[in-house]
Formats: structure tokens, sequence, C-alpha cells
């Protein structure tokens, strides 16, 4: 009987962590805006939930630099990257969001995450394989208005 009550004991400490992922995840959705200190245009990402899948979509002004719709549990799905067919899978790792792009022999991995403050979140940019930069980009919550994007 003690081990049984070691396991459900265990089993409800759990519960909690999974519903505050589930929260915290919850806050990633929205459309986000790159703060952008050159005062040019800044990208927006938007990211939705469409039944189970997750939408995301970046955009720079009315041009889609890159849509993609796959549900997040790491299977991979195809979308666009400006124009051209890339591959991407997405997982989620506690409260933050794992996509991993695919655009030719390339790989980018990008990790949001929601900061303390429920407005900002950072995007980690991170190039596996192939030519790019790391860096992490803040994003600020944005609303767009229903003629909006």
């Amino acid at each position: 009987m003690t081990s049984q009550m070691i396991a459900l004991t265990a089993l409800l400490l759990c519960v909690p962590v999974l519903a505050d992922d589930v929260s915290d995840r919850a806050k990633l959705l929205g459309s986000w805006q790159a703060q952008d200190v050159s005062g040019k245009e800044a990208t927006v990402w938007v990211l939705e939930m469409k039944g189970t899948a997750l939408h995301i979509s970046e955009s720079l002004g009315d041009m889609k630099i890159s849509e993609f719709e796959c549900i997040p549990k790491g299977v991979e799905c195809e979308g666009t990257v400006a124009g051209n067919k890339a591959t991407v899978s997405m997982y989620y790792d506690g409260p933050a969001l794992v996509q991993l792009e695919t655009k030719g022999s390339d790989v980018t991995r990008r990790r949001f995450t929601v900061t303390g403050q429920p407005d900002m979140m950072d995007l980690e940019v991170r190039p596996i394989v192939g030519a790019g930069k790391a860096e992490t980009l803040h994003l600020k919550r944005i609303n767009i208005s229903a003629g909006g994007r």
C-alpha cells in the first residue's frame, strides 16, 4: 500500500506542473511585433491555434515571409519561406515553443518564450546547419484590428 500512496502522490504533484505549462503555452498565442530601434518597419509574428494545429506566420507589412501550420508534437509539415517550400517541426519544451525549419540543406532552430511580462516574447534564432547568425529578438504583443493582417 505504501508504494501505491507514493505513486499517487507523485502523480498529483505532476498535475499542477502540466497545468502551468498549458497556461504558459497559451500565452504564446497572439500577434507579436519585433522591437525595432532603427525606425524601419518590423516583422510581425502571428501564432494561433486552428483545431489541434498551430498556425504560425511571419509578415513584413503586407508581405508574407513565412507560413506554417502543424501539430506541435514534433511531426514534420510543409510550409513556405519567401515563397519557397520548407519543412518544419514544432514541439513544446515546457512553456516554450521550439520550431525546427529546414529550407534546402539549412536548418534553423527558433525558440519562442514569453518572458516574465505577458506582453513580451523572446525569439531565439540559432542556425543548426548552414549559414545564418544566432540572435535573440524581443517581440511585443500587439493588437491587430479586424481590417488588419
